[in-house]
């Protein structure tokens, strides 16, 4: 990948389009695991070598973390990814972006109408350009589809293609920040210096379970409605032979199962537990333990995880038991009051330093604008969650969230991302939506009462009755209400987003 340089020089297809990404480290290099250390000083040398963002209080940008991507340790067979993040540290990485900040109106209009002997003319220029950002993001790919085998993990891709779509599928203004314990298992990067449950729980267990479940299939666990899970957490001997598999062959420590309620299928869940060198002692994990978790009767499918998988998918992971506190910490950190524009019906998704519980908006606001590392809020009218963002992002689509940041700042620019209604299932048989209605009329299907609304851009949520075949279709939601008491029949209800 290409650097930015502080020189400035003549605009070319090498550096009007590029790829970009970025990583902001908080432990410095003597604190990372030694196989990683050498990419902590890449991307922290890169960080300076690059010019500073255009973004006010973004991170650095630069294709660090795209190299950061690529960490490796030896294995049996090949390699396997090693690429730590620390729990307080930033991994940004966002689309493809134009820069066009160092260049002048007057050296951008040279460039361009320079004459030169391509029978083109300006049209092959303007042709180049796009084939040179085209490249870049090509070679990004291809790069990293080199490395899907020769692993222990029989197979698994070395970086997920969906990582690369996402960061496709949306605007430069639009982070993704791996900040959480569902961005990091579906993508497989490490996590040190926090330390996983000495002696985990049943529920410690069934969140393995739970994760391993739905990343295998690419997708974030915390986004699934799954069915209840029950039955009784087992410990057959690691003697005995399981797909295969028994301690003797695949040098395996503890092995726990439990019964696993599949989308189609009962399945019985699989925890293979070896514990590291660096553990404190035998039978108490440490972060550097390794489990392998597949799920019977399905074959020749496994997974290998780190024991950030014992935590719930949405929980962030500065707030991880064992993270060592900032060394600031005790420092008195306040910023003057700050006034902030609110986005309604908007949410800004992921990069969160800190989510509060139930308290009211005006309160996330507050804590927000005392909190000079707060660059915006998004507060959850249902659930009363309150998200601190250490990042300023782009707004989606989200009637059930409202969004702010400083008046005096940047203004947070609008997802690209298509609309869609997606199904609502935490409204109770007796419940409806509370918010302004714009109509209630007579629909054959709720996909009928579906289309209407995603077709009216002031329809934010319907609800569909289908006893009595009305769709009443909402421009804001506040809540939730009874239904009347002589009427508790069932319906469906869906909410239009941007995911």
């Amino acid at each position: 990948m290409r650097q930015r340089s502080s020189e400035r020089s003549q605009p070319s297809s090498a550096t009007l389009t590029r790829f970009h990404s970025s990583c902001v480290f908080a432990a410095s290099a003597a604190t990372w695991p030694k196989r990683s250390r050498s990419l902590n000083l890449c991307c922290r040398r890169s960080a300076r070598r690059s010019r500073p963002s255009s973004r006010t209080a973004g991170p650095v940008a630069s294709a660090c973390a795209i190299i950061f991507l690529a960490g490796n340790a030896p294995a049996r067979v090949g390699a396997w990814p090693q690429r730590f993040l620390h729990p307080r540290g930033k991994l940004l990485y966002h689309s493809t972006h134009i820069d066009l900040d160092r260049y002048t109106d007057k050296e951008l209009l040279d460039y361009f109408t320079e004459p030169t002997g391509d029978p083109r003319g300006l049209k092959g220029k303007v042709l180049d350009l796009h084939k040179g950002g085209l490249r870049d993001v090509q070679s990004v790919i291809a790069t990293y589809q080199g490395f899907i085998h020769q692993r222990e993990e029989l197979g698994d891709r070395w970086v997920r293609p969906s990582l690369f779509l996402e960061m496709f599928a949306q605007d430069p203004d639009e982070w993704i920040c791996i900040d959480n314990v569902d961005t990091v298992g579906r993508w497989n990067i490490q996590v040190y210096g926090y330390q996983p449950p000495r002696v985990p729980t049943k529920q410690d267990y069934l969140n393995v379970c739970r994760n391993a479940y739905h990343w295998r299939s690419d997708e974030f666990a915390a986004d699934a409605r799954d069915d209840e899970q029950e039955g009784k957490l087992e410990r057959p001997s690691p003697a005995t032979t399981l797909a295969g598999r028994n301690k003797n062959t695949d040098r395996f420590d503890d092995r726990v199962t439990m019964p696993y309620q599949a989308a189609m299928a009962p399945l019985t869940c699989v925890i293979e537990i070896r514990y590291s060198d660096t553990d404190d002692g035998k039978n108490q994990l440490g972060a550097e333990s390794m489990l392998t978790t597949f799920f019977l009767p399905v074959a020749g499918v496994f997974s290998q995880l780190a024991p950030t998988a014992f935590f719930p998918a949405p929980k962030p992971l500065r707030d991880l038991p064992g993270v060592r506190p900032p060394p600031d910490r005790g420092a008195v950190r306040t910023r003057p009051a700050v006034n902030f524009t609110s986005y309604p019906n908007s949410l800004m998704n992921g990069c969160s330093y800190e989510s509060v519980p139930r308290i009211e908006r005006d309160a996330c606001e507050s804590a927000c604008s005392s909190d000079p590392t707060c660059q915006a809020y998004s507060h959850n009218k249902i659930t009363k969650a309150c998200e601190l963002k250490h990042t300023l992002i782009a707004r989606r689509l989200d009637p059930l969230w409202t969004s702010g940041a400083p008046s005096t700042g940047p203004i947070p620019a609008r997802s690209a991302r298509a609309a869609a209604m997606v199904a609502y299932y935490d409204l109770a048989q007796n419940q409806r939506f509370e918010g302004k209605l714009i109509a209630a009329d007579n629909a054959e299907t709720m996909d009928v009462c579906s289309a209407r609304c995603k077709s009216d851009a002031s329809c934010l949520a319907a609800e569909y009755e289908s006893s009595a075949e009305i769709c009443r279709r909402f421009s804001e939601v506040t809540g939730f209400k009874d239904a009347p008491p002589d009427n508790r029949n069932m319906v469906d209800a869906q909410i239009k987003q941007q995911r």
